[in-house]
């Protein structure tokens, strides 16, 4: 199974089904994978540890983290 977000993959993975993940934008205009979870109150959480522990030392990129939905497909 792959996982997708707005046309970019995401994730793939062979057991979980994931439908969240935690992404970020890059520089070459796509989104990269900071983590992948099973249900959104668990994405949520993360989010709020992964922005407190990031805003120290990279808060431009801590402010643009975000729980998106993923799109499965088999493939």
């Amino acid at each position: 199974m792959k996982f997708y977000y707005d046309g970019v993959l995401i994730c793939g993975a062979k057991t979980q089904k994931y439908k969240y993940a935690i992404v970020y934008p890059s520089s070459q205009e796509r989104w990269v994978m900071h983590s992948r979870h099973c249900s959104l109150a668990s994405a949520q959480t993360m989010l709020e540890r992964i922005k407190r522990g990031m805003s120290f030392y990279d808060p431009e990129k801590a402010a643009s983290l975000r729980v998106v939905p993923l799109e499965m497909r088999e493939e």
